[in-house]
């Protein structure tokens, strides 16, 4: 569609991160999945600037394209900085893809309540239902109020989609 070539045109000209993410921005509100190409490649570039990385990953999941679903799991997987690595738990779930349904039920366990709350949502939003003992465990010993919600959130919809 000419206004999505417009749109990565536009991308590719753009010369400040700002500009970039506004047109991420525009992406996602329109759910281009052409956009896909574009924003996985900057999970991983080191020379792309923190909010660049973000903004890449939260379009990523508001495109919801499956397609982002690999590159987003081997972000995830690479990640040590602890808000990058729940964004990219966040946007498995966004992407809906199932493959990375081992690795978010790993992430029940970090240390990191944010990664852990966003784990549980995106198991959720992946109707796993195989990670409702994870999640189980994970509930009776999480101390934070926020994970706590959103693992039983999880849990019952996983239960919910089990019993349907």
């Amino acid at each position: 569609n000419a206004s999505a070539t417009a749109l990565r045109q536009a991308w590719r000209q753009a010369t400040t991160d700002g500009e970039k993410i506004i047109l991420f921005r525009v992406a996602a509100k329109r759910k281009l999945r052409s956009f896909v190409p574009l924003l996985t490649p900057l999970l991983h570039a080191p020379e792309s600037s923190y909010d660049l990385r973000w903004y890449a990953a939260d379009t990523l999941g508001d495109i919801g394209s499956p397609a982002a679903g690999p590159a987003v799991l081997a972000a995830y997987q690479a990640e040590a900085e602890p808000a990058m690595r729940s964004m990219f738990a966040s946007v498995l779930g966004g992407v809906r893809y199932p493959p990375a349904i081992p690795e978010l039920i790993a992430g029940l366990q970090s240390d990191n309540s944010y990664e852990r709350k966003n784990a549980a949502w995106s198991l959720g939003a992946l109707h796993a239902t195989e990670a409702q003992p994870a999640l189980a465990a994970a509930l009776e010993e999480e101390t934070n109020d926020s994970a706590q919600q959103w693992m039983w959130e999880a849990l019952q919809r996983l239960t919910s989609a089990t019993s349907a």
